[in-house]
């Protein structure tokens, strides 16, 4: 527990990549929108504040457009001209300091197409790591496995959506 007590004072958020293979790609057009609310917990350079969920939904968008999900995908809110619109909205998120855990409550919303999807996710930076890993993670290390786990959630959601279109 001594190597936790050395985590930085600040652990801004790099941004993160989808890193499985991309298996629906689209000429349609999307936008993303960021939906912050209110942060709960301490240390607010340690919390994934509203820096951290912009550089997400930068990552977010970058992935979507990289990996061919869409034409063009823009997170410029005044964009309205799209296809699709992905609604990614931060309800709720937790620091625990002792052990550098991030809990992330996701909801993401995707209008345009056929269908409307809703989904709601529960991301936990620390779910399926060894008492080894847990104690040995610092704050920047367990915000970017928060990270890494909701862009996986959240694109994998895209590709499903976007096969049933």
């Amino acid at each position: 527990m001594l190597l936790t007590a050395c985590a930085p004072v600040t652990a801004t958020l790099k941004p993160v990549t989808y890193e499985k293979a991309t298996t629906v790609t689209t000429i349609k057009t999307a936008k993303v929108e960021l939906v912050m609310l209110i942060s709960v917990g301490s240390s607010p350079p340690l919390r994934f504040n509203e820096d951290d969920q912009r550089i997400f939904i930068e990552s977010f968008c970058k992935e979507l457009g990289r990996l061919k999900y869409f034409q063009s995908v823009t997170c410029d809110a005044e964009q309205s001209n799209t296809d699709i619109q992905i609604k990614v909205s931060f309800l709720q998120h937790f620091y625990n300091p002792k052990f550098q855990i991030y809990t992330l409550d996701i909801a993401m919303q995707i209008l345009g197409g056929r269908n409307t999807f809703f989904n709601r996710y529960h991301i936990v930076s620390s779910e399926g790591d060894s008492l080894w890993e847990i104690i040995t993670t610092d704050a920047s290390e367990g915000k970017t496995k928060a990270a890494k786990k909701l862009i996986n959630a959240l694109i994998s959601d895209v590709e499903k959506c976007l096969s049933s279109d």
